[in-house]
């Protein structure tokens, strides 16, 4: 859901910079996109109703993605890049809810690894794609 709300999202730029891109072509339905896009945020919730831990979670996890989407286009780039790339924290957490009944220290810690994986990795390639040359150090 985060995922591709992102990428409907940025469709606006993706037309000017990406414009080969499957979601910035005219036979794309946008609509038909933000339908399953309900479909997927009703199914995903639907699902937590036995955990009411893990409902909760879900629940507030999407809130929080749904205001960011909101504010995303008045934010700075790195702004974005963190919290896109907490949504890799949310998937370690939720098992741990799921498995163990509580946000363990040990899945808490799991997110924390995928989170900055993931935000290293991003903002190592922006800086990477920026440059006219990558130079080995040395």
């Amino acid at each position: 859901w985060v995922r591709l709300r992102d990428d409907i999202c940025d469709i606006p730029i993706d037309r000017v910079t990406h414009p080969d891109r499957l979601l910035c072509q005219d036979t794309t339905d946008i609509a038909a996109l933000n339908r399953f896009l309900l479909v997927a945020l009703l199914a995903m919730l639907g699902l937590q109703f036995p955990y009411l831990e893990a409902f909760v979670f879900v629940g507030g996890s999407l809130l929080l993605f749904a205001v960011f989407f909101r504010v995303k286009p008045r934010l700075p780039v790195l702004v974005h890049v963190a919290v896109l790339n907490f949504s890799l924290f949310v998937f370690p957490v939720y098992a741990g809810l799921l498995l163990q009944g509580e946000a363990s220290p040990s899945a808490l810690l799991f997110g924390l690894f995928f989170w900055f994986g993931g935000l290293a990795h991003d903002l190592l390639e922006s800086w990477v794609s920026g440059q006219d040359e990558v130079r080995p150090s040395g």
